[in-house]
């Protein structure tokens, strides 16, 4: 059996290719088209090159940065706007309708993998934020992938953590990609800055030359002991554990997954994330559910998306 996942992201499309069950076996990369016109012929070709020297492919899934609804359509999404109302599997379907085809949103797509082959492995119940220019959400209660009524569940960037808190990208207050989207750090440490004198001179050294202190530059500046990087991130974290221990008292999954990559300032970020988390908690609940990275990087939402096809062809009839 072999499944190709899509990730239709707003820069790069990645692909990988599973073959069985197995470990992805393939992977390529192509710009994203900027116009619908030319996905057609950017999709045909760069399946063909990912399921070269492979068995035929079975099943396709595609994961997208927007919100997909029952029907499979994308409603919005933000750095795709040409794709809304857009099927973005319909050129595989008008080809060749014999393989299995599923469209999902990319967090959900990533959190399947991490269950299937990263930080989630062996959970059945996850959730997952995933921390980057926006911040998406996924849900798995019981196994199970959660879409909600109209599919569109798992929304956990737009959990409200402050009504009179700063704008969302969605336009309302306070939540919680208000405060932890790669923008919303990014200011926090201008604002940082522009207070620090003599204590931020390391963040803005990296700054003139980085030209912002976006989480990367911010992450390197606390490891060369910059106290005003560490404060930014320990902030950000201290948010990031708030949102956390609302997820916690409403789900109690066997984990938290924190990918994206915002994530990649590792426990600078998520020491104080914990601390923030497990002060926020019911006693009866404090040390059940871990905070973790998530393990499958840039990969993981293409990865997913292959798992969720390859999940169609399991529950097929005989």
């Amino acid at each position: 059996m072999s499944c190709v996942g899509v990730d239709i992201g707003g820069t790069n499309t990645k692909l990988v290719r599973i073959e069985d069950g197995e470990d992805p076996v393939a992977r390529h990369e192509v710009a994203t088209p900027r116009e619908v016109e030319a996905y057609e012929h950017t999709l045909a070709g760069a399946v063909a090159a990912v399921a070269r020297g492979g068995s035929p492919i079975e099943a396709v899934g595609f994961s997208v940065a927007g919100l997909v609804d029952e029907r499979r359509t994308i409603v919005q999404a933000p750095n795709l706007p040409f794709f809304e109302g857009v099927d973005v599997a319909a050129p595989l379907r008008q080809r060749d309708p014999e393989p299995a085809l599923v469209v999902e949103n990319d967090v959900n797509a990533a959190i399947v993998g991490e269950q299937e082959w990263g930080a989630g492995r062996g959970c059945r119940d996850l959730c997952m934020l995933s921390l980057g220019t926006g911040v998406g959400g996924g849900v798995i209660v019981g196994g199970r992938l959660q879409r909600g009524s109209h599919g569109l569940a798992g929304e956990l960037g737009h959990i409200v953590l402050d009504h009179d808190g700063p704008l969302c990208t969605c336009g309302l207050p306070g939540h919680v990609e208000s405060y932890l989207s790669t923008a919303a750090i990014v200011e926090r440490g201008r604002r940082a800055l522009r207070e620090a004198g003599d204590r931020g001179a390391i963040l803005r050294r990296h700054v003139d030359r980085e030209g912002e202190a976006s989480p990367r530059v911010l992450a390197e500046a606390a490891r060369e002991g910059c106290p005003v990087a560490r404060d930014v991130l320990a902030a950000s974290g201290r948010w990031l554990g708030l949102a956390c221990a609302n997820l916690t008292h409403t789900l109690q999954p066997d984990r938290i997954l924190v990918g994206g990559g915002v994530s990649q300032a590792g426990e600078l970020l998520l020491e104080p994330a914990r601390e923030e988390y497990e002060a926020r908690l019911m006693r009866a609940v404090r040390g059940s559910v871990p905070i973790v990275r998530a393990e499958l990087g840039v990969d993981g939402a293409a990865i997913g998306a292959a798992v969720l096809a390859r999940r169609i062809l399991d529950e097929r009839p005989a």
